[in-house]
Parts: C-alpha cells; sequence; structure tokens
C-alpha cells in the first residue's frame, strides 16, 4: 500500500513541475477535486506514527519564520522543503490500511500540491497564500483523524 501512496504522490508531483495549462484547455478540468469525509460521522482513526508527523508538521509552520508578514521567499521555500521531508517521513512510515489509509490518501493529495507550489513560490505574497492553505489543510487533519488510543 505504501508503494501505491508514494507512486501517486510521485505522479502529482511530476504532474504538478509540468508546464501550466488553462483550465480550458485541461481535458478533466471540470472534475471536483478529492473531497475527504468522516467514518459514519466519527474521525477516521490514525496510527501514532501519522498523528506525529502531522504534529511535527504544525509545530513546523508554527515555529517557522516565513509565518510574518515581510518573510522573504527564501524563508517560504525553506519551509516548503521541510514539510516535503516531513510529508514524505510521514509516507514511509505510514502502517494505515483499509478506507482510514484511503482517506489520508486524500488528504495528501489535497497537501502535497501546496507544498510543491511553497517550495517553488517566487513571490511573497503567492507563498504567504499557499502558506494558509497548507495550514488549513494541516487543521483539517484533526477535523477528520483521531490519534489511535495508546495502550496504558
Amino acid at each position: 500500500m505504501k508503494g501505491y501512496l508514494f507512486a501517486t504522490l510521485l505522479t502529482m508531483s511530476l504532474l504538478h513541475a509540468g508546464p501550466a495549462v488553462a483550465a480550458d484547455e485541461h481535458p478533466h478540468a471540470h472534475e471536483s477535486a478529492p473531497q475527504l469525509s468522516l467514518n459514519d460521522g466519527q474521525k477516521w482513526v490514525a496510527d501514532k506514527h501519522t498523528a506525529d508527523s502531522v504534529a511535527s508538521m504544525r509545530s513546523a509552520v508554527a515555529a517557522s519564520p516565513a509565518k510574518a508578514p515581510a518573510a522573504p521567499v527564501t524563508d517560504l521555500r525553506a519551509l516548503g522543503t521541510q514539510l516535503q521531508e516531513q510529508l514524505q517521513t510521514l509516507i514511509r512510515g505510514c502502517t494505515m490500511t483499509g478506507a482510514a489509509h484511503d482517506q489520508l490518501h486524500t488528504w495528501i493529495t489535497l497537501l502535497a500540491p501546496e507544498i510543491q507550489a511553497l517550495i517553488k513560490t517566487e513571490q511573497p505574497a503567492t507563498g504567504h497564500a499557499t502558506l494558509e492553505k497548507i495550514s488549513g489543510l494541516l487543521a483539517s487533519f484533526d477535523q477528520h483523524f483521531a490519534p489511535a488510543p495508546q495502550p496504558e
């Protein structure tokens, strides 16, 4: 399952890195973005590694000088690179399976292109807007996933 997730993310990254295409030129522009859902009204259970990885990503954003309104593009790109490394760590260590894993995959497919955009940002305003999207996606994790109970 990890191989599938990695291959999908790699493909998405390569597609995202390709030439820009206007929405009306793209053959699938009418398709909607993947949507997260709950597990019959309940949060999906996330393995400890995944929950810890997301917490690390949130901490990186909170501690980054890139959050400052006057942050230079270099700070934004550096944060993007750090988040990409943390996302790869999340993917490599994930043990989730089934529908919960599928929902995690959906969440990652929303997050990964934003991280790539932050890495490649050329304008502070664009980078800050992307960072806001990333922050929102990191917050949405807790709306859809709960850490697995730990044995006492």
